[in-house]
């Protein structure tokens, strides 16, 4: 075992340690704080939260998902509203709630820390780099999308929550190959109208979102539409669409979900009362199948 990978095992099982004993991991990550807590970004402490799977193991690479929250959440705040760890250790995923300064996301500056923040985590863990996912929720779904467009080359597939494209970043839209891309949207979110709002935002219709990606992908043909079997009396009912035949094997789906708020499915909150129908048809479990069945040349 060569040097680098004896320093990444190391750090692992320090880590490991720390976390089940309900501490703080300790020991310094090349300057850039401590594993789990921040890393420098144009000079700022940039925090994130981190979550390992109980089948980490620190010579086996691992996919990693990192999360982008809402505007005014944090990282923390974040992971314990939507509740996905559960769920991703099934899958064996790594976690990671980063946090934007000041509670919100500009795909400016946050692309590029998103790229250091992965190479900071693939330094220090053992990150399978064909597998690295992006998701966000709301103004975290816009800075996703961003990434799509821009990280194609790193990201083997992204998913949205509670968000449509905007008009300046879908022109400017070009990512190095066509990636998978995973929508979930209600028909009553407020914040990103399903029918779009026109303000000085420009916030695109879902219908155009779709659209778009569809065209980015190449996808041909209309999407296959389905309802689920309306299982919990909660006021929403579920539909998909697939969209068929894109191109490089660059799934586009969307999980449309009727009566559904600014919500993420399934979470166990909170969220404001203005936010809207929670939907407990769909969750975390449907967003990390999507992920997970997709890789970077696979």
């Amino acid at each position: 075992m060569n040097a680098h990978w004896r320093r990444r095992r190391l750090t692992a099982l320090l880590l490991i340690s720390a976390m089940a004993c309900g501490g703080d991991p300790t020991g310094p990550a090349d300057g850039e704080g401590v594993l789990g807590e921040w890393v420098a970004y144009q000079g700022l402490e940039r925090r994130y939260e981190l979550h390992l799977p109980p089948s980490y193991d620190p010579i086996e690479p691992t996919p990693l998902l990192v999360l982008f929250h809402g505007a005014t959440d944090t990282g923390a705040g974040f992971q314990s509203r939507i509740g996905l760890d559960p769920t991703a250790d099934d899958a064996g995923l790594i976690t990671v709630y980063p946090s934007a300064v000041d509670g919100l996301w500009w795909s400016s500056t946050d692309v590029g820390f998103t790229r250091t923040l992965i190479a900071h985590l693939e330094e220090h863990l053992a990150i399978d780099a064909s597998r690295i996912y992006a998701a966000g929720f709301s103004r975290g779904a816009s800075l996703t999308f961003s990434l799509a467009c821009r990280l194609a080359s790193q990201l083997a597939a992204v998913a949205t929550v509670g968000a449509t494209l905007e008009s300046q970043a879908a022109a400017s839209c070009t990512p190095s190959r066509p990636i998978p891309v995973l929508l979930v949207h209600g028909t009553e979110d407020t914040a990103f109208p399903w029918d779009g709002s026109y303000g000085n935002s420009q916030v695109m219709s879902m219908p155009l979102t779709l659209a778009v990606w569809a065209e980015i992908n190449g996808c041909s043909g209309d999407p296959l539409v389905e309802w689920l079997p309306d299982g919990w009396e909660d006021g929403t009912q579920v539909w998909t669409e697939d969209y068929p035949d894109c191109a490089a094997a660059a799934e586009l789906k969307l999980y449309g979900i009727e009566g559904g708020g600014h919500t993420w499915p399934s979470a166990p909150g909170p969220f404001p009362d203005w936010a809207g129908a929670i939907s407990r048809e769909i969750g975390s479990a449907e967003v990390v199948e999507f992920l997970t069945r997709h890789s970077l040349g696979g």
